[in-house]
């Protein structure tokens, strides 16, 4: 059994040899429970959602010697380009680089939509009371609500 929870699956795809393959799947035999998460083409379960995550910037494919080029990740030249997972929020999100909070022009749906049950442990106010979703979500980096 698996179970998942406040987390994000989005750009979960990518194209190889003029196919698109999906990263997020199970077959019908799985016990797979997923809750509050946010899935790129949906998911059953409750509160999960299909928005595009905001995020700062997430991580790609790069090539090697010309990083504005996005390679096929089968390409020997490709490197994976760490993104930043931080949720885009007007009210403010941590920014790693400058070591300060800054405000963005659009804010996340994945901010406050999490497990309205689960604790928002080291969340900062101003938070809605509620865990955001994905990797900074329930500490000291979530974003801020409006």
């Amino acid at each position: 059994k698996v179970a998942i929870a406040n987390s994000v699956f989005y750009f979960n795809t990518f194209t190889c040899f003029n196919s698109s393959v999906k990263r997020f799947s199970a077959d019908a035999d799985s016990e797979l429970t997923v809750r509050y998460s946010d899935i790129a083409d949906g998911w059953p379960g409750v509160g999960n959602i299909d928005a595009d995550p905001l995020f700062v910037s997430p991580g790609r494919w790069a090539h090697s010697q010309d990083p504005d080029v996005s390679p096929d990740p089968t390409d020997p030249y490709a490197v994976w380009a760490a993104g930043d997972y931080h949720l885009k929020s007007v009210a403010g999100r941590w920014d790693s680089r400058a070591g300060q909070w800054v405000a963005d022009d659009l804010t996340s749906p994945c901010i406050d939509a999490g497990d309205p049950l689960d604790p928002i442990d080291d969340e900062p106010a101003p938070h809605g009371g509620i865990v955001d979703i994905g990797v900074y979500g329930g500490t000291t980096e979530a974003s801020w609500s409006d």
